[in-house]
């Protein structure tokens, strides 16, 4: 009814959203995104219970739109599709807003609020890949309009549409809860000035309602994966009132928010001002201009009361419009009654915004010093913009006002059109160019030739990739523990919605530390539970009230999955008797695990393994586009974890292969291993010390232990018997060649080092070690390093003895 409302009353209005959808159409993510994403596809896939408070609206519309035809190559492209026509809806809406504030305003006004909202790096971003914020920003805005509707005309249709949606922007995300308590006081104040009252308890059954798809959550058919015990009253509630998190918080890690709600309220001014605008400050001071316009305006509301006022073009509209609305009030004896002055609807919703600015940054934990919870942090600021989006169409409106009429006299829609063409324009450039705000870089097509700058923005396929690089060299029948959401939410998608390596048994560590995981483990039975829920070891938790620690999971389950378990990210807590019998050995992105009495296998043995288990990573991280990299990926966003983890891993590895490497040749003299084994042990060093110099070359974020580390490879290589020729070392990164970006050549180690190749390879490792412990000895963490003292003796011990340090590479 709202697009049937839209198409009929205002043709402007549906050239919006036609135009906004086709180029949200062309940029959506081939598949699954970073974030939540892929929990709540999912979820969505198998109509599951998302984490709280559950998202039933979401999952239920999501659900339908993936059971569309696989034409787009994957079920997630439909849902990204979907939010695209939410953001649509979005842009459509704020232009519509602008017409009903203003009838007569210019059709350049009702433009610039769409395009200054759906062309900002962040809604673009939200509004091409599935998460529940596109649809979030949709329902706001459509009870924005309603509330602005039901100001104008006192037609008691808009606020009962205006009831449901707030029951079902609930059902979709809480925080809509923030602009709906000002809005319904607002409402509540204007039913008391017409005598409409009584409609109260109606509306309010309305709006309960909206409330059904809650209903889902205790009806659905528990499945494996999802969260919580919403079957039981109690354990409804929990979930409803988000109570694993702390009810009204966002974020339960350890990290703690130093900052105070001011602060936060000033960065997300500066992220308006300084990442959503184009130029600086555009969108604030427009909004400005746009609330002062509409509060001393003396002009009322005015109302288009008929679909035959349509007329052919836009400015017998306006004109159509304007007549109506002087008919109106002849009509009325010059008596405006049924419509509110401009400035008892600027300062409502001058108050929606300051209250969810204060009530959400009042209530908000998550520490803004970390820039990837920043950037989960700013997700929130969406719903808000649409607020300053309004203002500042308006306060085109406004300018093209002193503009037209006073300065250049002439009509105002003329200074309009151009103003909004050209902001508009800078606006698109800000969402598309790399290097933009966080996450504006979401330039995938439906197919790669349909990418905008397709050479600086390859195909969004990262998480896609990332998760088949996980599952993909695992053994048949594994069972992979993980404890990183990044892992996780990418792994249940490729699972349950594209059916990929569904014979790998993937649980979650932090979702079994919850008292609802009881309910849970029947789900599982191919796994054998030792108790209740994962908890601490030597607590009462363990000792008495059934939890049990990752090293009994383990007991109770490795020779049922004959050794193939897996783990990835970090445990949730100390665990000392795991590491007295079990150990970690690199697996690619995880780590798999090994009983220490069991193991026999070699160092050589482990470095071919997981030579091979690496090529298929890179293989499958490089399908379709290479890996992502800064800038066009900030810290800030969920893709450059991607970069971040790979690079951890690679120097990982070499750290595992060095140690094992230096263990091999203390526990016996050069003088009695054969010439065989002394090349093979050379050659772990070298290809350590390799792995290593690609982290110093490509890694922005480059680790002091991969510093050090880096540094003794070669003082090993120098220290180790002299060979005729440098070792042969397969190097997988020079085939695959995945640590630049799209528009760089990588240069390869042998590119950078082509000494190393040669018999004088012991005077590259000589200048490499100078270099990697000359930096490592100017790090201020590095004085924390139990060998900082040993490693500066010899350091300067051989820079006294003149030995020239190399210059950075």
């Amino acid at each position: 009814k709202i697009i049937q409302y839209m198409i009929a009353m205002k043709q402007e209005i549906l050239w919006v959203f036609v135009i906004v959808f086709i180029i949200y159409a062309i940029t959506i993510a081939p598949s699954v995104a970073g974030g939540d994403s892929g929990e709540l596809l999912a979820e969505a896939c198998q109509l599951g219970t998302a984490h709280p408070p559950g998202y039933p609206l979401f999952t239920m519309i999501m659900h339908f739109v993936m059971k569309l035809p696989p034409v787009l190559g994957t079920k997630a492209a439909w849902a990204n599709l979907a939010c695209a026509f939410f953001g649509a809806v979005t842009a459509a809406t704020l232009a519509l807003m602008v017409i009903e504030i203003m009838p007569d305003a210019s059709r350049g006004a009702a433009f610039s609020a769409a395009g200054f909202y759906a062309f900002s790096p962040l809604v673009w971003q939200y509004s091409t890949t599935a998460e529940v914020f596109a649809l979030n920003n949709a329902l706001n805005a459509l009870i924005l309009s309603r509330a602005i509707a039901f100001a104008r005309k006192r037609q008691i249709k808009d606020a009962r549409l205006g009831a449901l949606l707030c029951g079902l922007a609930l059902c979709n995300q809480h925080t809509a809860l923030l602009f709906e308590i000002p809005l319904v006081l607002w409402m509540i104040s204007m039913l008391l000035k017409q005598n409409l009252i009584k409609t109260l308890p109606s509306l309010i059954g309305i709006g309960l309602f909206g409330l059904l798809p809650y209903l889902y959550l205790p009806l659905a058919t528990p499945k494996q994966g999802s969260w919580g015990n919403v079957h039981s009253f109690n354990g409804f509630l929990h979930h409803f009132l988000r109570r694993d998190y702390g009810t009204l918080r966002l974020y339960s890690g350890a990290a703690k928010a130093n900052d105070t709600t001011l602060q936060r309220v000033s960065a997300y001014f500066i992220d308006v001002a300084k990442r959503q605008s184009n130029p600086l400050y555009t969108l604030p001071v427009l909004a400005f201009v746009g609330f002062l316009g509409l509060l001393f305006d003396r002009m009322n509301f005015t109302v288009l009361t008929d679909v035959s006022t349509i007329s052919k073009n836009s400015k017998q509209r306006r004109k159509s419009r304007l007549r109506a609305y002087n008919e109106e009030k002849k009509g009325h004896g010059g008596d405006t009654n049924e419509s509110a002055p401009l400035s008892e609807v600027a300062l409502p919703l001058a108050a929606t915004l300051w209250f969810y600015l204060f009530l959400f940054h009042s209530l908000s934990n998550l520490p803004l010093d970390d820039p990837l919870l920043y950037g989960v942090h700013a997700r929130f600021w969406m719903q808000p913009n649409l607020i300053i989006a309004l203002f500042a169409g308006i306060g085109i409106e406004v300018l093209a006002k002193v503009i037209g009429s006073r300065l250049l006299n002439k009509p105002k829609h003329q200074p309009a059109a151009r103003l909004a063409v050209l902001l508009i324009a800078t606006q698109l450039q800000l969402g598309i160019r790399p290097g933009g705000a966080p996450g504006s870089i979401f330039l995938a097509g439906l197919r790669k030739t349909w990418n905008i700058q397709s050479s600086l923005a390859p195909p969004a396929w990262y998480f896609h990739n990332y998760a088949r690089a996980l599952l993909t060299p695992l053994p048949k029948n594994a069972l992979l523990l993980v404890n990183y959401d990044q892992q996780w939410t990418s792994l249940r998608y490729q699972q349950v919605c594209e059916g990929y390596r569904t014979d790998v048994t993937v649980l979650q560590l932090s979702m079994m530390t919850y008292g609802w995981w009881e309910t849970r483990r029947k789900l599982y039975p191919h796994i054998n539970w030792p108790g209740t829920h994962y908890t601490k070891e030597l607590t009462v938790d363990w000792a008495h009230h059934g939890g049990f620690t990752f090293k009994e999971l383990l007991d109770a389950n490795y020779a049922t999955f004959s050794g193939n378990v897996f783990f990835g990210g970090k445990l949730s807590y100390a665990d000392t008797g795991f590491h007295q019998v079990y150990d970690f050995i690199p697996y690619g992105l995880l780590k798999k695990i090994i009983h220490k009495q069991q193991s026999t296998q070699s160092l050589e043995s482990i470095v071919k393994s997981t030579r091979k288990v690496w090529n298929i990573t890179l293989s499958q991280l490089t399908h379709h586009s290479g890996i992502p990299i800064e800038p066009i990926h900030s810290e800030e966003t969920w893709e450059w974890t991607i970069n971040r983890e790979l690079f951890d891993h690679i120097a990982e590895r070499a750290a595992f292969i060095l140690e094992r490497a230096i263990a091999e040749a203390d526990s016996s003299s050069s003088s009695s291993i054969d010439e065989k084994t002394l090349k093979r042990r050379i050659r772990h060093l070298f290809e350590a010390a390799i792995w290593l110099e690609y982290c110093i070359k490509y890694d922005n974020h480059l680790t002091t232990a991969a510093v050090k580390n880096s540094g003794l490879a070669d003082v090993h290589i120098v220290k180790s018997p002299t060979l005729s020729q440098s070792p042969n070392v397969t190097d997988l990164f020079e085939y695959h060649k995945v640590l630049a970006g799209p528009d760089q050549k990588m240069k390869t180690f042998s590119d950078l080092f082509p000494q190393a190749f040669s018999s004088d390879y012991k005077t590259w490792a000589s200048e490499r070690f100078m270099y990697a412990w000359g930096d490592f000895l100017q790090r201020e963490d590095a004085r924390n390093d139990a060998q900082y003292d040993t490693i500066k003796d010899i350091y300067m011990t051989v820079t006294s003895k003149g030995r020239k340090s190399p210059s950075s590479s």
